[in-house]
């Protein structure tokens, strides 16, 4: 014991002599900086909940849908973003905004059919007596960064491919200014009205464009999109130079509903930018709600 108190006292000593403190283990001393906090990780799902059509699984139970879509969040507390493509403006977007609560902010944008300029709407009436159903669109949902933390709706139209289109696609936006953090969803046409893809090609540069000019402004910038391509086929090149696709490797996400070993084709995508974010791995769950997967990855914030 006097051994071990001599030892303190000389150990105390050579400390006063370099100019050091001794403190007690666990607490700091006066004016020392600590370590910085490690950024906590943020998970972003993007999923394709098939509408209401005549094929689309569960398509007479709109609401288990987005309860499925909002139960990712209490599963996962790092979810920070949702983004979904096919979804009614009130069977889905409605209860997903109640069930997500006030710290979460859920923005919907209505789609327009790009041969004609029509709103495209969904296969059910919307509510009874009701003559025409409702609108069909995207929607992002992003989580407030804390009690004070301001989202806001980011509009995103592309240019037509040529100055006589009817209408053209974009993507729906919303912004984080405390995280200083762009989520968008997209959904790109499918082969039977782009055949040889020069619109989906189109509509990827200028997405690509967009995710550069945020992160030029020093926003973070994350996307969940169906773009209706694989990587194979080249369309959605044009998305590459400033992104990267958290789900590279990862499993098929479009095919028959079930079983999981159905889906033959990844034609939906989690994007982060290479800027701010250092990706993290991705992995895809499947469902009985929808023909697509869910698609779910996480980055660290740079």
């Amino acid at each position: 014991m006097r051994l071990a108190r001599y030892a303190a006292a000389v150990l105390a000593g050579a400390a006063l002599l370099l100019g050091l403190s001794i403190t007690p283990a666990g607490t700091t001393t006066a004016g020392a900086e600590a370590a910085p906090p490690r950024p906590q990780a943020r998970s972003a799902l993007t999923w394709n909940l098939c509408g209401t059509a005549e094929h689309c699984p569960g398509r007479t139970d709109p609401a288990l849908k987005a309860a499925a879509a909002a139960g990712q969040a209490l599963t996962d507390p790092d979810l920070a973003y949702i983004m979904l493509q096919e979804v009614c403006a009130v069977s889905h977007v409605a209860p997903l905004r109640k069930r997500l609560g006030t710290d979460w902010r859920v923005y919907f944008r209505p789609a327009r059919d790009v041969r004609t300029g029509e709103f495209i709407r969904c296969g059910i009436p919307n509510g009874p007596g009701s003559v025409q159903p409702e609108l069909a669109g995207t929607a992002v949902a992003v989580k407030k960064s804390g009690p004070g933390g301001r989202v806001r709706v980011a509009g995103m139209e592309f240019d037509p491919p040529d100055p006589g289109s009817p209408a053209t696609q974009g993507a729906a936006c919303l912004v984080d200014d405390t995280s200083r953090t762009l989520a968008c969803s997209a959904h790109f046409v499918h082969s039977g009205v782009d055949p040889d893809g020069s619109l989906r090609t189109w509509y990827a540069r200028q997405l690509g464009e967009r995710i550069d000019a945020a992160v030029a402004r020093g926003y973070r910038v994350v996307v969940g999109a169906d773009l209706n391509t694989t990587s194979a086929d080249g369309y959605a090149a044009g998305l590459h130079a400033g992104a990267v696709a958290a789900d590279a490797g990862a499993a098929p996400t479009y095919g028959p509903a079930y079983p999981f070993e159905a889906a033959t084709l990844a034609i939906d995508y989690l994007y982060f930018d290479t800027a701010g974010w250092s990706p993290g791995p991705a992995t895809v769950s499947d469902v009985v709600w929808s023909d697509h997967r869910m698609l779910r990855g996480s980055a660290v914030p740079r």
